[in-house]
């Protein structure tokens, strides 16, 4: 009788352990299933993460993300020379400002003829000088270089160096006609001489800027230029200032042109429109090739 009550206690205990260890195992095995499936979702995270980062035009196909190439002709790469456009502390037409570190990074020196384009195909000439107060990122430039490039405060210029600009034989430039409205005497002398006398301005063709003199404020187109589009205004530059003003309102036409930065969102839309104004133009000999009159 005793032998069977501890075969029994023994039988009891044997299980006991079993089920201690089916346990302990069953306990190990959910925390190692835990715990890689946190690893994998973390990792998963990490991924996306990184893949939205650096693809930002990117559009999914299952669970592969493939790149969207039909707005690729709208992705602009980094460059060094494209700047956010900054309000001016110096209000000279002909300067813009740069930070130290910037001009170094473009190889430009200070007093450096540089030309600005801004948008719709827009371009202006400016002297480069240095600000230590202005942002690596930034490039300052006064309201009638912004008119001039059609940007504003915040928008993205490219700035580049133009070491062949030559002296300038002559140029002719127009007053713009409410500016005049009401003076008497000679534009030359009372504006436009002390403006230009030794200070080696650099000007563009189509470019307007403003000549203060006399307790009134002038402002002057500059129609042609020799040798074109652009020159330095040197001592022996001739002046041309006879013929009609010109109308304001024509200029103000000018103003209203639409190119692409005035179109907003309709990404796909616009890299269409885009891709069939610029592709003929740039590469004729492919539509010829097949038989397109351009």
């Amino acid at each position: 009788m005793q032998g069977s009550v501890q075969e029994c206690r023994q039988q009891e205990d044997s299980e006991q352990h079993l089920c201690n260890l089916t346990d302990r195992k069953t306990e190990q095995h959910l925390r190692n299933l835990t715990d890689r499936k946190t690893e994998q979702h973390l990792c998963n995270l990490t991924e996306r993460k990184t893949v939205s980062s650096t693809c930002s035009n990117c559009i999914c196909v299952g669970s592969a993300k493939v790149e969207d190439f039909s707005t690729a002709i709208l992705k602009q790469k980094h460059r060094p020379n494209r700047l956010v456009v900054d309000e001016a502390h110096n209000e000279d037409n002909s300067i813009v400002s740069l930070s130290q570190a910037k001009t170094e990074e473009l190889q430009l020196f200070r007093g450096d003829t540089v030309v600005l384009r801004g948008r719709k195909r827009r371009e202006t000439v400016c002297i480069v000088l240095t600000d230590d107060t202005c942002p690596d990122e930034r490039v300052r430039m006064n309201r009638v270089t912004r008119n001039n490039l059609r940007v504003r405060l915040g928008d993205v210029i490219s700035i580049h160096a133009c070491p062949d600009v030559k002296y300038g034989v002559r140029i002719h430039v127009l007053p713009i006609d409410d500016t005049i409205e009401g003076l008497t005497g000679n534009l030359f002398d009372v504006f436009l001489k002390p403006y230009f006398l030794e200070a080696y301005r650099p000007v563009h063709k189509g470019d307007i800027f403003l000549v203060r003199g006399g307790m009134r404020a002038v402002e002057f187109k500059v129609v042609e230029t020799d040798p074109a589009p652009h020159c330095i205004v040197a001592p022996d530059t001739v002046i041309h200032c006879e013929g009609q003003p010109i109308n304001r309102e024509d200029e103000e036409e000018s103003l209203n042109d639409v190119g692409y930065d005035d179109i907003g969102g309709c990404r796909k839309q616009l890299a269409q429109i885009k891709e069939m104004v610029e592709l003929p133009l740039r590469h004729p000999g492919l539509f010829k090739a097949i038989g397109v009159k351009i």
